[in-house]
């Protein structure tokens, strides 16, 4: 097993709200990072815009991470539904947005297609999967193939409840452990009044910042997203 030079403690409470002394209690606890679901594929989780604007005042580093659905084909759907509603100022203080990858049959196309979004508008961007997803889910088109998103930070799913980071011996997708930009090591965990997801983030390659979205980005209304074709 091969730890992090400089790790930092993030955590996940994406569809409870985050109350102060929640927030607090985990500050205490050494939590940098906090990542809130954007987008389920389905659903926005409706603390979501909330959850951000606590875990700034509490000076966390923020990320956000954005599902993609059961045999998804476009991806840039989904990102801009996971980004809408969002206030631009906590928009410009996202220091990164990750394409979420669980669900069965989404397609390599979709993947690449969310990136590319997420890059043009101004974000670091990661790619959250596990070893079981992306080598048995993600529907892989003729222009790409399992070893071609190497461009793309991994953030790796292996819940063993252990801080511990397991990537090098259980590699997948080309990604090499200098790639690794976070593992998630467990989910539902009770702490400070909250379920939680914990993850250790690498620190070195965890960004400082965004350059902030164009204005006209930021101003999509619900109802041009949802004129797009899924």
């Amino acid at each position: 097993m091969t730890d992090f030079a400089n790790p930092a403690l993030g955590f996940d409470c994406s569809f409870d709200p985050l109350l102060e002394a929640e927030a607090q209690c985990l500050e205490a606890l050494g939590a940098l990072v906090y990542w809130q679901c954007g987008w389920t594929g389905v659903e926005q989780p409706a603390a979501r815009a909330d959850n951000l604007r606590m875990a700034d005042r509490f000076g966390y580093l923020l990320a956000l991470y954005i599902s993609l659905p059961d045999n998804c084909t476009d991806g840039i759907y989904h990102m801009l539904k996971g980004l809408a509603g969002i206030p631009g100022d906590l928009l410009a203080k996202l220091q990164l947005v990750v394409v979420d990858i669980e669900r069965p049959g989404i397609r390599s196309v979709a993947i690449r297609d969310a990136v590319n979004m997420l890059r043009s508008a101004g974000y670091k961007t990661a790619i959250y999967t596990s070893l079981n997803s992306w080598t048995n889910h993600v529907v892989f088109d003729n222009v790409h193939h399992a070893r071609s998103f190497t461009d793309v930070p991994l953030m790796n799913a292996f819940w063993d409840n252990n801080p511990d980071i397991d990537f090098a011996s259980h590699p997948f997708g080309g990604w090499t452990l200098a790639q690794l930009i976070g593992e998630q090591y467990t989910g539902d965990t009770p702490t400070c009044g909250q379920n939680l997801d914990y993850a250790i983030w690498n620190m070195d390659l965890f960004p400082g910042g965004i350059v902030p979205m164009p204005e006209p980005t930021l101003v999509l209304t619900e109802a041009q997203i949802d004129g797009a074709v899924v």
